[in-house]
């Protein structure tokens, strides 16, 4: 094969396959067309970085995505309810055209704008896309008379026309302020944050309880004592309410007058929940009622905003130390039980462990272990009610528990639990 021969099939070749490459890149270009015909906005909802609301004779409500949560930016500077603002990036990313006028060979009159509500819109949606920071518009009118389930909209990317969509784009983004913010006391959760810290201070009850690497809770003021996890994550639970009203913008003057100014929150009412590390604590003040407002107030460390409590708020809060100590000797339950063992004046009377769901005794001899007569020994302690505490003044000598009668640990897999007896 001679040069010229193979010039010519690689000039045919290069050809053939220029022509491949741009009738797939035209056949992409197609369907990202006929695509952009159907959605409403070609983009995913975690790709939305902020989304604004207009209404006619409102202030516009803009919210920023940082990272998987979400922030006001106006009219207020506030943290951002995650679930509501999720709903709205996804309702409008998941959003499709179902038709677009005029029809061909037509125009829209001005009437027709006015009479489906777009002039001016009764929404406006503006979203900005992480790619290239892109902002698109889109507005909301009337639903269809004979569909309650669409409305009327326009786009940004679709001039002169206007779009028929779901109302549930509406329906998510056509929420208040309240609706759309973050509303709790304090954003904490007894599970999720798992607090090592909890601090109270109020009327009835000066308290601070800690827990260690073990899990286990300890009230270490105004007395050191063994906690119970079940009755100290209340006040957690309580703060994770959320407030019936926020109240913004407010003056040092009303600060003052319900107990809040700065100056006055030493006095104040105080929960205070942290979680390890520097710095990791979360406080909420309760001040004065206010008749106006129908509740107390309260407000968070660092902000001044105020919250109006419901009276929910303090109910079955524990208000005496007696109610934050344990009520049970042993809280191990026979199902999670794996060590049993006992002494008595100091000398060993007994050893079980589990292995593979099957007990054996390991001292003072080797043997099998009768599981039934273990599970209601475990039953017995755990039925073995705390009647009232001693005084920590009394010595141990003194209530005989230097050198007790009886001990009986019962170990789980998180937890080992001890009992004296005097």
């Amino acid at each position: 094969m001679n040069w010229k021969t193979t010039v010519v099939l690689l000039v045919i070749a290069i050809g053939v396959g220029f022509f491949y490459f741009w009738d797939v890149e035209n056949v992409e270009q197609e369907k990202k067309i006929e695509k952009q015909k159907e959605e409403l906005i070609l983009t995913e909802k975690e790709d939305i970085m902020k989304l604004s609301l207009e209404r006619p004779n409102q202030d516009t409500i803009t919210a920023v995505r940082e990272g998987e949560e979400w922030n006001l930016t106006e009219p207020v500077e506030w943290p951002a309810d995650k679930f509501a603002w999720d709903a709205i990036a996804s309702s409008l990313s998941s959003a499709k055209i179902a038709r677009t006028f005029p029809d061909e060979g037509e125009t829209l009159s001005e009437d027709q704008i006015k009479a489906w509500g777009l002039d001016p819109a009764g929404l406006t949606v503006a979203a900005t896309v992480r790619e290239g920071s892109e902002e698109y518009k889109f507005g909301f009118g009337n639903t269809l008379p004979n569909s309650d389930s669409s409305v009327y909209g326009t786009s940004s990317d679709l001039e002169d026309k206007v779009v028929v969509v779901s109302k549930a784009v509406i329906n998510n983004a056509s929420k208040d302020l309240h609706s759309l913010r973050e509303k709790k006391y304090l954003n904490v959760h007894f599970e999720r944050d798992k607090p090592s810290l909890i601090a109270v201070s109020n009327k009835d009850l000066q308290l601070v309880a800690e827990k260690n690497a073990e899990n286990d809770w300890t009230i270490t003021s105004p007395e050191r004592m063994k906690g119970d996890p079940a009755n100290l994550r209340k006040f957690v639970e309580k703060l994770g309410l959320e407030s019936i009203k926020i109240i913004d913008d407010v003056s040092d003057e009303k600060l003052k007058s319900v107990g809040l100014a700065e100056d006055q929150l030493a006095s104040a009412t105080s929960y205070r929940v942290g979680f390890g590390g520097e710095g990791a604590e979360k406080t909420f003040y309760v001040g004065a009622f206010d008749p106006t407002e129908g509740g107390h107030l309260g407000r968070r460390a660092g902000a001044r905003n105020l919250f109006v409590i419901d009276k929910d708020f303090f109910d079955e809060q524990p208000t005496k130390l007696e109610e934050l100590r344990p009520k049970k000797a042993i809280t191990i339950q026979k199902w999670n039980a794996e060590v049993v063992s006992a002494t008595s004046n100091g000398k060993p009377l007994f050893d079980l462990r589990k292995q593979d769901f099957n007990w054996r005794m390991t001292s003072p001899h080797s043997a099998t272990a009768e599981r039934g007569a273990i599970d209601k020994l475990v039953d017995a302690f755990n039925d073995y009610k705390i009647m009232s505490f001693v005084s920590s003044a009394s010595s141990l000598a003194d209530l005989g528990l230097d050198e007790p009668i009886l001990s009986l640990t019962i170990g789980g897999k998180d937890a080992t639990e001890t009992i004296h007896f005097g």
